[in-house]
């Protein structure tokens, strides 16, 4: 995903917020979500494959909108 915290530039940092308005539409508080895995990854950051109440991969959906962190911006 792009990086909301410490973006490269202001066009990664636009992809981020664009990217994490997104998330709120799709995981609305109270909705019911299936973690699939989950483990330690990288920065000591949690990674988990998430279903949403659509029965899809989240981070699959994700791509296919366009939200994968890029390689330039």
């Amino acid at each position: 995903a792009p990086e909301l915290f410490r973006p490269s530039c202001e066009a990664e940092k636009v992809h981020a917020v664009e990217a994490f308005n997104k998330a709120k539409e799709i995981l609305v508080e109270g909705s019911i979500v299936t973690i699939i895995t989950y483990k330690e990854g990288v920065y000591n950051r949690w990674t988990a494959d998430i279903v949403a109440n659509n029965d899809r991969s989240y981070a699959d959906y994700m791509k296919e909108l366009g939200f994968s962190k890029l390689d330039k911006y």
